[in-house]
C-alpha cells in the first residue's frame, strides 16, 4: 500500500474504477488506515460506516467520516473543502455513483456533481490536499455477473469503463489520474492504469 499512496498523492485528483462495490470499499479503508495526515471518508454508499459499525474494519488514525444524503451534500462538502483547504488532508469520497445520486432531478446533474468535485480537488490542492474518488464501474464487452474470470493486472485498451447502469461522463482536467482496481491471485489491490483505445473516450 505504501507505493499506491505514494502515487495517489501526487496528484490533486484520483479516480479509482472498481467492478465491485465491496473490494472498492475494502481497497478505499485500507487506503484511508495507512495515511499519516488527517484524512476525510466521504460515504454516501454508507458501506464503509456500515463495516466500521459492525466491528467489520476497524479505523486506525486519524479519519473524519461523512455519510451526506441530497439534503445535506453541500452543506457537508463545504465543511469539507474548509477543512481540506486549511490543512494537508487527503479526502476520499466512495463513492462517485453516489455523488450522481444526489443531483438525480436535475438536467445535468453530470456536471453539478463534477463541478463540485473539480472545486473541491482545486481549492483541497492549494493546501496540499488531495482528494480520491472511488466509482463502481463495468467494461463493455465484458459481463458484470460474470465473477469466475478474474482480470488480468494488465492495461486493457480495448475496453471502455462505464458505470451501471447508464454511462456517464467521466472527470476529465489536468491534474486527474483515473485508476482500474485490480488484485492478484494472492489478494494483493493493483491500481491499473487504463489504456483507452483510439476515438474511445474513458467514460463512467
Amino acid at each position: 500500500m505504501e507505493s499506491i499512496k505514494e502515487e495517489m498523492g501526487r496528484s490533486a485528483l484520483n479516480i479509482i474504477l472498481c467492478s465491485e462495490a465491496f473490494g472498492k470499499t475494502r481497497f478505499l479503508g485500507m487506503l484511508a488506515d495507512c495515511i499519516s495526515i488527517p484524512v476525510v471518508f466521504v460515504d454516501t454508499d454508507l458501506l464503509y460506516a456500515g463495516y466500521v459499525e459492525a466491528g467489520m474494519h476497524k479505523r486506525h488514525g486519524v479519519i473524519s467520516v461523512f455519510c451526506p444524503d441530497r439534503s445535506t451534500w453541500h452543506d457537508s462538502l463545504a465543511e469539507i473543502i474548509s477543512m481540506a483547504s486549511a490543512t494537508k488532508t487527503a479526502v476520499i469520497i466512495d463513492s462517485l455513483n453516489g455523488v450522481y445520486e444526489m443531483f438525480r432531478e436535475p438536467a445535468d446533474a453530470v456536471r453539478s456533481a463534477n463541478t463540485c468535485i473539480m472545486a473541491l480537488s482545486s481549492l483541497a490542492w492549494q493546501a496540499g490536499s488531495s482528494v480520491t474518488v472511488g466509482a463502481t464501474a463495468k467494461t463493455t464487452g465484458q459481463r458484470a455477473s460474470d465473477t469466475r474470470t478474474r482480470p488480468q493486472p494488465r492495461p486493457e485498451s480495448s475496453k471502455r469503463w462505464v458505470t451501471n447502469p447508464g454511462g456517464r461522463q467521466i472527470i476529465q482536467a489536468d491534474g486527474t489520474n483515473v485508476y482500474v482496481l485490480q488484485e492478484t491471485d494472492s489478494g494483493v489491490p493493483v491500481l491499473i492504469k487504463p489504456d483507452p483505445a483510439p476515438n474511445t473516450r474513458t467514460a463512467l
